[in-house]
């Protein structure tokens, strides 16, 4: 277990970052949160936010959701409507589903890194997310 703080390990109140807890409970909690391996993707994406549309770019994905960053600061514990493109079977799709924030902090450069979870995507979408992580289907 490391005893390095990293931006990953701070969340914010819109004033100063502050850890959570302790740092040395940090790593901990971030190896019990994680359920499932995580896959580098680079894509484009959207949502919306209070109304507005917000371009999102996708850092990784798992089987339950997204690291995403954004110019646009999102509410942690909030839903948003999400849509990126996804490589399946025969090209590129753009999937929708609905994703709930759960952490989000400002970078060095100078936009928003989020993790997001995915809140019951359909089927079929679900499906496809499988097959791109590298999970067989059920």
């Amino acid at each position: 277990m490391s005893d390095k703080l990293r931006l990953d390990d701070l969340q914010s109140d819109g004033g100063l970052f502050a850890p959570t807890r302790p740092l040395h409970q940090v790593n901990q909690v971030q190896e019990e949160h994680r359920q499932s391996a995580r896959k580098p993707m680079e894509a484009n994406g959207s949502l919306m936010a209070d109304g507005a549309e917000v371009a999102i770019k996708t850092i990784d994905i798992s089987l339950g959701g997204l690291c995403i960053r954004a110019a646009t600061q999102l509410a942690v514990g909030k839903q948003y409507p999400l849509s990126f493109d996804l490589a399946v079977a025969g090209g590129i799709r753009r999937v929708a589903l609905t994703i709930d924030v759960i952490y989000c902090f400002h970078t060095a450069e100078r936009d928003f890194k989020m993790g997001v979870e995915f809140i019951n995507p359909a089927p079929a979408v679900a499906d496809e997310i499988r097959q791109f992580v590298g999970f067989a289907s059920e």
